[in-house]
Protein backbone atom coordinates (compact mmCIF):
# COMPACT_ATOMS: atom_id res chain seq x y z
CA UNK A 1 0.00 0.00 0.00
CA UNK A 2 1.73 3.38 -0.98
CA UNK A 3 1.02 6.21 1.66
CA UNK A 4 -0.05 9.57 0.28
CA UNK A 5 -0.04 12.31 2.24
CA UNK A 6 -3.00 12.23 4.03
CA UNK A 7 -2.36 8.66 5.61
CA UNK A 8 0.70 10.20 7.54
CA UNK A 9 0.33 11.16 11.20
CA UNK A 10 1.64 14.23 12.01
CA UNK A 11 3.83 14.61 15.00
CA UNK A 12 5.61 17.62 17.01
CA UNK A 13 8.06 18.67 14.45
CA UNK A 14 11.77 17.04 15.28
CA UNK A 15 13.62 19.72 16.90
CA UNK A 16 16.81 17.62 17.43
CA UNK A 17 18.41 15.76 20.21
CA UNK A 18 17.32 12.17 21.40
CA UNK A 19 17.74 10.04 18.31
CA UNK A 20 18.64 6.24 18.12
CA UNK A 21 21.42 5.66 15.13
CA UNK A 22 24.11 2.99 15.22
CA UNK A 23 27.32 5.21 14.75
CA UNK A 24 27.78 8.58 15.93
CA UNK A 25 26.37 11.57 13.23
CA UNK A 26 30.00 12.84 12.33
CA UNK A 27 31.87 13.07 8.88
CA UNK A 28 34.32 10.18 10.01
CA UNK A 29 30.79 7.96 10.44
CA UNK A 30 28.80 8.92 7.52
CA UNK A 31 29.89 5.93 5.03
CA UNK A 32 29.60 3.65 8.10
CA UNK A 33 25.41 5.46 8.71
CA UNK A 34 24.64 4.96 4.93
CA UNK A 35 26.02 1.39 4.60
CA UNK A 36 23.65 0.67 7.69
CA UNK A 37 20.60 1.90 5.27
CA UNK A 38 21.33 -0.39 2.82
CA UNK A 39 21.04 -3.21 5.75
CA UNK A 40 17.92 -2.22 7.63
CA UNK A 41 16.47 -1.90 3.57
CA UNK A 42 17.18 -4.87 2.82
CA UNK A 43 16.06 -6.97 6.09
CA UNK A 44 13.12 -4.43 5.96
CA UNK A 45 12.07 -3.76 2.60
CA UNK A 46 13.63 -6.38 0.75
CA UNK A 47 15.08 -3.66 -1.18
CA UNK A 48 18.73 -3.71 -2.28
CA UNK A 49 20.73 -0.51 -2.83
CA UNK A 50 24.01 0.09 -4.04
CA UNK A 51 25.01 3.45 -3.30
CA UNK A 52 23.88 4.20 -7.23
CA UNK A 53 21.99 7.15 -8.99
CA UNK A 54 19.35 5.08 -9.73
CA UNK A 55 18.81 3.54 -5.91
CA UNK A 56 17.22 6.77 -4.95
CA UNK A 57 13.92 6.27 -6.31
CA UNK A 58 13.99 3.27 -3.71
CA UNK A 59 15.17 5.51 -1.34
CA UNK A 60 11.63 7.80 -2.26
CA UNK A 61 9.65 4.80 -2.35
CA UNK A 62 10.85 3.64 1.03
CA UNK A 63 10.47 7.60 2.64
CA UNK A 64 7.25 7.74 1.03
CA UNK A 65 6.15 4.97 3.60
CA UNK A 66 7.10 6.80 7.17
CA UNK A 67 4.08 7.57 8.57
CA UNK A 68 4.71 8.70 11.95
CA UNK A 69 6.04 12.51 11.02
CA UNK A 70 7.99 13.72 13.32
CA UNK A 71 8.15 10.22 15.74
CA UNK A 72 11.65 9.44 17.21
CA UNK A 73 12.36 6.77 15.60
CA UNK A 74 11.10 8.12 12.11
CA UNK A 75 13.34 10.71 12.74
CA UNK A 76 16.54 8.65 13.08
CA UNK A 77 15.89 6.55 10.37
CA UNK A 78 15.15 9.84 8.28
CA UNK A 79 18.55 11.20 9.60
CA UNK A 80 20.22 7.68 8.57
CA UNK A 81 18.57 7.87 5.08
CA UNK A 82 19.65 11.21 4.59
CA UNK A 83 23.39 9.86 5.26
CA UNK A 84 22.80 7.18 2.56
CA UNK A 85 21.56 9.95 0.08
CA UNK A 86 24.84 11.95 0.92
CA UNK A 87 26.92 9.22 0.36
CA UNK A 88 25.13 8.95 -3.31
CA UNK A 89 26.72 12.38 -3.61
CA UNK A 90 30.02 11.35 -2.56
CA UNK A 91 30.24 8.05 -4.51
CA UNK A 92 28.87 9.17 -7.35
CA UNK A 93 28.92 13.56 -8.16
CA UNK A 94 32.67 14.16 -6.61
CA UNK A 95 30.75 15.60 -3.27
CA UNK A 96 32.78 15.25 0.49
CA UNK A 97 31.35 15.02 4.09
CA UNK A 98 32.46 18.29 6.12
CA UNK A 99 31.47 19.33 9.28
CA UNK A 100 29.27 22.57 8.91
CA UNK A 101 29.68 26.28 9.56
CA UNK A 102 28.00 28.57 11.96
CA UNK A 103 26.46 30.08 9.26
CA UNK A 104 25.77 26.85 7.77
CA UNK A 105 24.10 25.04 10.88
CA UNK A 106 22.12 28.23 11.15
CA UNK A 107 20.82 27.24 7.53
CA UNK A 108 20.77 24.16 7.31
CA UNK A 109 18.79 23.34 10.56
CA UNK A 110 21.54 22.42 12.95
CA UNK A 111 23.11 19.64 11.41
CA UNK A 112 26.50 19.02 11.86
CA UNK A 113 27.71 17.64 8.74
CA UNK A 114 27.05 18.96 4.64
CA UNK A 115 28.34 17.73 1.08
CA UNK A 116 30.25 19.76 -0.40
CA UNK A 117 31.92 19.75 -3.97
CA UNK A 118 35.28 21.45 -4.37
CA UNK A 119 34.98 21.94 -8.20
CA UNK A 120 32.13 23.95 -8.27
CA UNK A 121 31.55 24.98 -4.14
CA UNK A 122 28.56 23.39 -4.43
CA UNK A 123 27.07 22.44 -0.77
CA UNK A 124 24.05 19.81 -0.26
CA UNK A 125 22.17 19.46 3.08
CA UNK A 126 21.21 15.76 2.72
CA UNK A 127 19.44 15.31 6.26
CA UNK A 128 17.71 18.34 5.66
CA UNK A 129 16.30 16.87 2.25
CA UNK A 130 15.41 13.57 3.37
CA UNK A 131 13.58 15.29 6.24
CA UNK A 132 11.75 17.91 3.24
CA UNK A 133 10.93 14.38 1.57
CA UNK A 134 9.53 12.34 4.57
CA UNK A 135 7.41 15.83 5.94
CA UNK A 136 6.44 17.10 2.32
CA UNK A 137 5.96 13.74 -0.03
CA UNK A 138 7.04 13.23 -3.37
CA UNK A 139 7.26 16.93 -4.18
CA UNK A 140 10.35 16.86 -2.42
CA UNK A 141 12.12 13.65 -4.18
CA UNK A 142 15.42 12.77 -3.43
CA UNK A 143 16.49 11.77 -6.99
CA UNK A 144 15.45 14.56 -8.85
CA UNK A 145 17.62 16.34 -5.58
CA UNK A 146 20.46 13.95 -7.00
CA UNK A 147 19.94 15.07 -10.39
CA UNK A 148 20.17 19.06 -9.51
CA UNK A 149 22.78 18.61 -7.22
CA UNK A 150 24.98 15.95 -9.60
CA UNK A 151 25.09 18.14 -12.62
CA UNK A 152 27.91 20.87 -13.41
Amino acid sequence: MTNTPHDRVPGPAFEGGDISLPVPLTVETAAALADSVVDAARQLNGVELDFSEASLAQVDAILDEFHEIGSRATASATVAFGAYIGEVLVRNAGYRWRDTTAEERDLYGGWPMVVARDADQKVANPIGKAFKRVDNGPGEGVAFFYTVMAQS
